[in-house]
């Protein structure tokens, strides 16, 4: 393989995203949902052998979000098949990433339900096990998606800055919010109303579509990385502002293997982009 990924001896990134881009025959695939909206997904076929790896982006975002773009194009020029979906979250051929205060009508059984096609889709036209990758929240729902679907053809999941939902650093959940959107469902209201989630203030859903994402907390992650019996390993930033500052030891006591970037933070920006796409190849051609 070759290319950016893994480059030990660098040219500056703007050059190699050139070279990148001009090797890239990239195929956009629609598939319609069972609402009958249109999911799409960027999709390239790499070379024969090699894995194939569904790249999934975080909360609200798409997959032209900078994390996860740099990593797909780098892939690519390094000769992986990839998939990398963007989740319609309720709206059909969704192209922006979704502001916090419209109104959200998707879940994240709606989302891993999103990923349940897409990883069979990629089963079938690379004819060979998936390795998942997901960025941020993206990692939540590939997680996720392990824990309630069959998964005989995933091999493995490489989760980049997995964080949580729930009381977290830099997010708006508060306990509060949990126990009143509980409090709504013993109720019987299903109506809209506000509650702060991950980076959003004012984040627009019912209450039981505000709980899907919420209780996607640290306890409920380690319990379901303990079930899914599947090789899973967590790059991490060590400068991550993100996440606690006990997440990482929690999951190191819970035997998940951590690759950790000294000094990266949770998009692993500037230098350390080329940090983390050595620490995805390092990962991906570990025997």
């Amino acid at each position: 393989m070759h290319g950016c990924l893994g480059q030990k001896f660098r040219i500056s990134f703007f050059v190699c995203m050139i070279l990148v881009f001009s090797s890239v025959k990239a195929e956009v695939i629609e598939k319609k949902l069972a609402n009958d909206l249109i999911a799409t997904a960027e999709f390239h076929q790499g070379d024969t052998g090699a894995p194939a790896i569904l790249l999934l982006h975080g909360f609200l975002q798409t997959r032209e979000s900078h994390t996860v773009a740099k990593l797909y194009s780098s892939l690519v020029d390094a000769g992986y098949t990839v998939l990398a979906p963007t989740l319609s979250l309720g709206l059909s051929h969704r192209k922006q990433s979704l502001a916090c205060e419209a109104i959200h009508s998707h879940s994240m059984q709606s989302d891993i339900a999103e990923l349940d096609m897409w990883t069979k889709w990629l089963s079938k036209k690379a004819s060979s096990e998936i390795i998942l990758l997901g960025h941020s929240a993206g990692s939540v729902m590939q997680l996720a998606y392990l824990g309630q679907y069959p998964t005989e053809h995933i091999e493995r999941g490489i989760f980049v800055s997995l964080s949580y939902f729930g009381v977290a650093p830099a997010s708006h959940e508060t306990k509060e919010d949990g126990d009143r959107a509980r409090n709504l469902i013993k109720q019987g209201k299903k109506g809209l109303d506000k509650y702060g989630l991950s980076y959003c203030k004012d984040y627009v859903t019912t209450a039981s579509n505000y709980l899907s994402y919420y209780d996607w907390q640290p306890k409920k992650i380690l319990g379901t990385m303990k079930k899914i019996h599947k090789p899973v390993i967590v790059i991490i930033g060590s400068q991550d502002q993100r996440i606690s500052g006990g997440w990482v030891s929690s999951m190191e006591k819970n035997n998940i293997r951590i690759y950790s970037v000294q000094g990266a933070g949770h998009f692993f920006d500037n230098e350390y982009e080329f940090e983390l796409l050595d620490a995805v190849e390092s990962i991906l051609t570990a025997n």
